[in-house]
């Protein structure tokens, strides 16, 4: 109720995804109110991706909530090392959910593959160390780390939800799975993992519509 009185004060209300001006327009804002503006990152600031052959190191870039769907990675990633034994992932960022996910690794018996890096202020040398980045969240708006890791030339794995289905293209700009699907998500990433052609090959369009479209000077 709140909300719906500040927006009735509002020349304009900014959203930075067609998602978010989906969900204004249902809270009974006229779209006539409503702009997007997506989120842009500083193209400056990128440090390219030197990806391994063959790629192993899957990264992910998140506060550790329950949206973001670190869960779900680490249920996949039993699968995933039954097929690639030396798969490594790296947890970057904190929060609430760390000791009950590190927990969750070690009844998974997948702890041995994960590193949990905590907050990072260097994200762009930590993307350049990776060679797939996921994103399996539950609910998203419009996620810059998404966009880090495409204009970094990473194959990008993320769900199909909010702004994310904005900037990934299945298949052509990345890959998306249903949130919380466990087998797609495990599936994507093996494919990525044991396909250099088709990881480049998502790596260098998802970098191409980054630098296309969301660096701050556009």
């Amino acid at each position: 109720a709140l909300q719906r009185a500040a927006y009735a004060c509002a020349h304009r209300i900014v959203t930075n995804a067609q998602a978010g001006a989906a969900r204004l327009r249902a809270e009974g804002v006229s779209s006539g109110r409503i702009v997007v503006i997506p989120n842009g990152i500083d193209l400056t600031r990128v440090v390219p991706a030197q990806p391994g052959r063959p790629r192993r190191r899957v990264a992910m870039v998140a506060n550790l909530r329950p949206e973001k769907g670190h869960d779900v990675l680490i249920d996949a990633a039993v699968h995933v090392l039954a097929r690639v034994p030396d798969a490594q992932f790296d947890l970057i960022g904190d929060g609430s959910e760390r000791a009950r996910l590190e927990q969750r690794a070690r009844e998974r018996g997948v702890a041995h593959a994960f590193t949990f890096a905590g907050h990072c202020e260097d994200v762009p040398s930590r993307l350049a160390n990776a060679d797939v980045f996921v994103l399996p969240s539950r609910s998203e708006a419009f996620p810059n780390a998404v966009l880090e890791a495409m204009a970094a030339g990473l194959p990008v794995i993320a769900s199909a939800v909010g702004g994310i289905l904005e900037v990934v293209e299945d298949g052509h700009t990345g890959l998306l799975t249903a949130p919380a699907d466990v087998a797609g998500l495990a599936d994507r990433i093996c494919r990525v993992l044991e396909d250099d052609v088709l990881a480049g090959r998502v790596a260098a369009a998802g970098r191409a519509r980054v630098h296309e479209r969301y660096g701050f000077e556009r």
